[in-house]
């Protein structure tokens, strides 16, 4: 699916979590995934800092 969004000239990434299926099990996993997450999301936005709320 990442080729065909990417072929159509749309912003795309993919990370393969080795040992995870569809449904994450691991901590570590969803912390990455969660980090990976926001980050494509400041950079899609350009959003440089995230300011912390009361």
């Amino acid at each position: 699916m990442s080729d065909k969004i990417k072929a159509a000239g749309r912003q795309c990434e993919m990370i393969i979590f080795e040992g995870e299926g569809h449904g994450w099990r691991r901590a570590d996993t969803k912390r990455r995934a969660m980090e990976e997450e926001l980050g494509f999301v400041r950079r899609t936005f350009g959003i440089d800092a995230v300011e912390e709320r009361e």
